[in-house]
């Protein structure tokens, strides 16, 4: 997450060291009727799925994205990672 306080400018995902695969991320968050997927492709670490926001967020929104390894015909679970966003206390 790039931003201050509640404010988010843009959210990334990367593959962990050797966790390299073929398929695609999916970023969520119900707080913001948000739902995106990348594109279907081979994921490196290092690598960065981005998704621009730029606007402020409601206290505590969880924010979740999860990889989704495309193996033969079946999808399978490949890691997931959420966050609650809370502004600095002052």
């Amino acid at each position: 997450m790039e931003g201050s306080g509640l404010y988010v400018a843009k959210m990334s995902a990367s593959p962990a060291p050797d966790g390299d695969f073929f398929g695609h991320f999916r970023l969520y968050s119900d707080a913001l009727r948000l739902n995106t997927t990348s594109a279907i492709r081979h994921w490196s670490h290092g690598q960065r799925y981005t998704v621009a926001l730029g606007h402020n967020v409601p206290e505590r929104a969880r924010i979740c994205v999860e990889g989704i390894e495309h193996i033969e015909e079946k999808l399978q679970p490949h890691g997931r990672a959420c966050v609650e966003l809370r502004a600095r206390a002052h």
